[in-house]
Formats: structure tokens, C-alpha cells, sequence
């Protein structure tokens, strides 16, 4: 018919993702999706293609959308990855496909087969496995995965030193974060400075206890460093670890000290503007310090391509801090002030 506007197909597969899509990744946990994608080779396809659609992130960084949270959706993405039109476009592993497990052998046997469907990873997360992050594992990443692995993330996870320093062998290696654990031990952090000279990202946050020496050990290794997170870090008591970074790191263009307690002190901010002109993003939220205001002069007077600067609850910021700020960062484009001692005429210059 002339006047139908219904869509042409040109191959079986094309009905059949259209299925797929009208199912969903999420209903059922995916069951109606496997139990389909095991019935031939076309389904299959059809499933993978509809995966594909319906989750890969439009970063173009080989990641799942950040609506994948699920064990699984996270699943099924991987082992669609030898399938339909678009194949092996995973390359980011998030958290959510090791389940949670927090036992050696369960998490041994899902890195396995992993990496037996997406052997050119480039970033995995390990997401509340506790202790089961083991040597085993870890050498098994840098054996298949090590020419491709740039990044390493782990959220409750513990870390242990031989781990560390297997994983730093990983040529590839340009981010690591360390971020909930209660306790990361001073040896684990030493470890990871054979990586140092390739990090270009390192996150150690949210955490209740770090070796402020171990740290600093880790940060005078790290040459090429653009992005150094500390956020939430209890366990920091001394400003060493970035003064460490204001002498080693020039290259700084990531900065956040918010809630670090003791550890951020107004010295330590003037020393990193001073060393990292380049510096884009500065967050010191919660930072309490009697001379914030002079240390913030320093840092407009320093860094003209701030883009972000966030200082919330920080008490000891005032208009003609804000006033000097809005004039010195014109590429400034955003602004935490909430909890701050800036009035609307400081506000009106922003």
C-alpha cells in the first residue's frame, strides 16, 4: 500500500530486536531475554542488538548507561557482546555484574568469564566484595586485560598489598580509586606507586583510615597526575599528602579536599595554586579554615582557567574573596556558595 507508513524490513533480525525492545531488558531480570537469545542464532543477534540500543552509553567509552544497575542487565550486556550488528563495544566492566560477592571463588569465576566476552576491557569496578578481591584475580586481570586496562575503581572493597602491587604492574594504567573502605592499608598504597608515573587520576576517598605517609609516597610518584580526589577522607590528619601533590603533581587540573578535616589546610591551597596553574576544578566543601578567604585570593590570583570552584559550608569566604574570583576566572561556570558568608553584593558580581 502506497500510503502505509509502517517500517520496511529488510532482515528477519530487524522484527525480532523490535521484540526485544518491546520486552525489555528489565522486565522479568532478563529472563524472557536469555531464555530467547538461546533459541538461535537470529534471536540472539536480536537480543544483543536490542541490548545494545537500550544500554550502551552514549559516552562512547565502551560503558553501559548509568541506568544499569541491576546484576542481571549487567550480565546479559556481557555475554551479548559476540552478537548482532554492534560486537564487542563493551569495554567499561561496572560493579554490578561481579553480583556483590564477596567469596574468592564466585568472583574468580565471573572475572573469568568476564573476559572471556569482553577481552579488550579498559575499566572495572569492584563494588562491596569485601575480601574476595584475591592475588589470583588480580593477575588474571593483568594477564588478559593488562595492554587494555586503564582504570581501576574499588568501593568496599578490600585491598591487600600483594593485590596492589600486581594490579600497578598493569602497563596500561592511568586511574585508580579506592573510595568506602573503612581501612586502606599504608602497604597496598605503597604498592601502587610502581604505577605512579602513568597515573593520571587517583581517587582515595570516604574513608575512616590512611597512612598520610604512604599516601604522600604514592602522590611524589605521580608525575603526570591531573585529577586527585581525597574527598570525605577521615582518616587524613595532616595537609602532607597535598603538599606532596602541590610539589610533584604540576599538572593538577582536578582538585577536592571537601570534608577532608584536618588533612586541608589553607597552606596546602595556596601551595597547589601556586605549582598548578592549570588547575580547572577546585572543591573544598566543609573546608573550616580561619584564612579560606586569602587562600581562595591565591587561587584566582593563580589559576584563570578555573571553571568550577565549590565552597560550600566553607564560613570564612566573603564578598571581596567572591568579587576577586568572579574577575580573575572569567571561564568560571560554577559556583557553590551555599553556607558561606557571601552577601547578595558579592553574589551580583558573580
Amino acid at each position: 500500500d502506497g500510503g502505509c507508513d509502517a517500517p520496511s524490513f529488510h532482515r528477519t533480525v530487524d522484527v525480532l530486536e523490535l521484540v526485544c525492545e518491546a520486552i525489555g531488558v528489565f522486565h522479568d531480570a532478563g529472563a524472557t531475554l536469555r531464555a530467547l537469545r538461546a533459541c538461535s542464532r537470529a534471536w540472539a543477534d536480536a537480543v544483543s542488538g536490542a541490548i545494545y540500543r537500550q544500554l550502551h552509553s552514549s559516552t562512547g567509552n565502551g560503558e553501559m548507561a548509568s541506568v544499569v544497575r541491576r546484576y542481571a542487565a549487567g550480565r546479559l550486556c556481557v555475554v551479548c557482546q559476540r552478537y548482532g550488528a554492534v560486537r564487542g563495544w563493551l569495554r567499561a566492566v561496572p560493579g554490578c555484574v561481579w553480583g556483590k560477592q564477596t567469596e574468592p571463588h564466585p568472583l574468580l569465576r565471573s572475572v573469568r568469564m568476564v573476559l572471556s566476552y569482553v577481552p579488550q576491557v579498559a575499566s572495572v569496578h569492584f563494588d562491596e566484595n569485601d575480601g574476595a578481591l584475591t592475588d589470583e584475580i588480580a593477575e588474571l586481570l593483568v594477564q588478559e586485560a593488562g595492554t587494555t586496562l586503564e582504570s581501576v575503581s574499588m568501593t568496599e572493597t578490600l585491598v591487600p598489598k600483594s593485590v596492589a602491587a600486581t594490579l600497578a604492574t598493569a602497563p596500561a594504567l592511568t586511574k585508580l580509586a579506592i573510595t568506602g573502605e573503612e581501612v586502606i592499608k599504608g602497604a597496598a598504597v605503597r604498592a601502587f606507586a610502581f604505577a605512579g608515573p602513568r597515573l593520571r587520576y587517583l581517587e582515595i576517598s570516604n574513608t575512616r583510615c590512611v597512612d598520610e605517609d604512604a599516601l604522600c609516597f604514592l602522590i611524589e610518584r605521580c608525575p603526570q597526575l591531573e585529577h586527585l580526589d581525597a574527598s570525605d577522607s577521615r582518616g587524613l590528619l595532616d595537609e602532607s599528602p597535598f603538599l606532596a601533590a602541590a610539589q610533584s603533581c604540576p599538572k593538577l587540573r582536578y582538585v577536592n579536599v571537601s570534608r577532608a578535616r584536618g588533612a586541608c589546610s589553607t597552606a596546602a591551597i595556596e601551595a597547589i595554586a601556586r605549582s598548578c596553574t592549570q588547575l580547572r576544578h577546585l572543591h573544598a566543601a566543609g573546608v573550616r579554615r580561619q584564612f579560606l578567604g586569602a587562600a581562595i585570593n591565591v587561587v584566582a590570583a593563580n589559576c584563570p582557567h578555573l571553571e568550577s570552584l565549590d565552597l560550600n559550608s566553607s564560613g570564612t569566604v566573603n564578598d571581596s574573596t567572591i568579587e576577586l574570583v568572579a574577575r580573575s576566572c572569567p571561564q568560571l561556570t560554577f559556583l557553590n556558595l551555599e553556607s558561606s558568608n557571601v552577601t547578595d553584593v558579592g553574589l551580583c558580581v558573580v
